[in-house]
């Protein structure tokens, strides 16, 4: 069993004893379970697969039965990047070389924003990437163009993509919602989006800038473990059959700490909202390590002997 409180914020994990029932930890007692560095890669980003969700939620969206886009895979002809060794490859060199960023990350909202031919433009200085859990991060866009929290409600949420695409284009906050009627949602659909956004590379992004609407220090990681409403197929718990929708932001978090080089930086952030005095430290630029992308590339497809 990994032991979640002991040690320093940023070290991994360690054995845990047995547990004796004889202590709980309060129920507001979180900061021990932040994510962290050492976390993202003893916990989320472990080399050792049978111990992490993230080497198994890398299929098409399809499920491997044609039924479950949620469903862990275990390779074969249902991996997001296809299901043969040129397409991988055609896959992982368009990432790296950034051919896709011009796509329309909100194609198929309501009105010309869906417009998959015609990437929104905000003009100077343009909108910074927003990374979160999908409810945080439109209620983050939703404070910021000064919806309160009464016309949020009245929105309602039969569309939740598409409040969440209009919400956060009308707050100049570029996010990554594709309907899913258009592209099923991917892990390989994160990666590139990530990957652009790190590089500046989003149609209309300011500079490199990305925000968070909760900062990467305070994510629970009790939510990988052991997901809750985000889990919408089965159980979605480390071992279990499936991910949660959830899962993608914690992988999308480490994904960053291990391409950029100041990585480290990110664990140092403050929330998107959080009061001015802390509001600087809210953004953050990264400063893209091609070698470590194209090392994390090459242990993935090796994972799945392509």
């Amino acid at each position: 069993e990994l032991d979640l409180t002991g040690g320093r914020g940023d070290a991994p994990f360690s054995i845990a004893p047995p547990h004796t029932g004889a202590e709980t930890p309060a129920a507001d007692d979180v900061a021990p379970f932040h994510l962290s560095a050492g976390k993202c890669s003893a916990l989320i980003l472990s080399p050792l697969r049978d111990r992490t969700k993230a080497w198994h939620m890398w299929g098409d969206g399809s499920g491997q039965a044609g039924a479950n886009p949620w469903a862990r895979v275990s390779g074969g002809a249902h991996m997001c990047w296809g299901s043969t060794r040129a397409q991988a490859a055609a896959f992982f060199d368009q990432v790296a070389s950034g051919t896709g960023c011009a796509a329309n990350w909100f194609a198929g909202a309501p009105g010309g924003l869906g417009d998959p031919s015609a990437p929104p433009q905000w003009g100077l200085p343009g909108a910074p990437a927003l990374l979160g859990f999908d409810r945080d991060v439109l209620a983050a866009c939703h404070a910021l163009h000064g919806v309160t929290a009464e016309k949020a409600s009245a929105v309602g949420t039969a569309d939740f993509d598409a409040a969440l695409a209009l919400g956060c284009f009308a707050a100049r906050q570029h996010v990554l919602r594709v309907s899913a009627e258009l592209e099923p949602r991917t892990a390989c659909q994160m990666l590139e989006w990530t990957t652009c956004a790190a590089r500046g590379l989003l149609p209309g992004q300011d500079g490199r800038r990305i925000r968070f609407a909760v900062a990467p220090s305070e994510l629970d990681t009790r939510a990988w473990i052991r997901p809750g409403e985000e889990c919408v197929a089965g159980s979605c718990g480390v071992r279990e059959a499936n991910f949660a929708a959830s899962d993608l932001h914690f992988v999308q978090v480490c994904l960053l700490e291990r391409f950029c080089r100041n990585g480290d930086e990110l664990f140092h952030l403050s929330s998107m909202l959080s009061p001015p005095a802390a509001a600087a430290r809210s953004t953050f630029e990264c400063e893209f390590d091609e070698q470590a992308f194209a090392s994390f590339t090459a242990y993935l497809l090796h994972t799945w002997h392509v």
